[in-house]
């Protein structure tokens, strides 16, 4: 389990390194590409967006505040069920043709439980998690 964290810590570090001057937004974008999310599916989108409104808005306590939030601002058309179902339908695209290195970079508690496919609430506040290591490791950095 530790051999994972660490992993994790030095794909952040990576991701400070090279991505300095990205956005979130530009970072969620970048861990859902590495991970294999297909850019041509809503739930592409719809991550991206849930993971940031995750970041920027940690007091939202589930993936159903998080997700009315981004409907709010982005697809006011769709319900709660169409985005929840979307985002599931993305990761288990990219699940399905995974890299396990990589997925075990981004998610090693997940994989270090039998290898399954994280449930969407713990996919988007884990990729909001790596952008708060992200965005301290960025801060660290300009001090030095």
């Amino acid at each position: 389990m530790a051999i994972a964290i660490e992993a994790t810590l030095r794909h952040v570090l990576f991701l400070a390194k090279h991505l300095n001057n990205c956005s979130t937004k530009c970072i969620a974008v970048a861990a859902l590409l590495e991970l294999g999310i297909p850019t041509k599916l809503i739930g592409f989108d719809l991550a991206k967006e849930a993971v940031v409104v995750c970041y920027e808005r940690p007091e939202l306590m589930t993936t159903r505040e998080v997700f009315l939030e981004v409907g709010q601002q982005y697809t006011p058309e769709l319900t709660f069920e169409q985005m929840d179902q979307a985002v599931r339908t993305a990761i288990a695209d990219a699940w399905k043709c995974r890299d396990d290195e990589m997925w075990r970079c981004y998610f090693p508690q997940v994989m270090a439980k039998g290898m399954r496919k994280p449930t969407n609430a713990e996919f988007v506040t884990q990729l909001a998690r790596i952008i708060e290591l992200w965005a301290e490791c960025r801060k660290e950095a300009v001090h030095e």
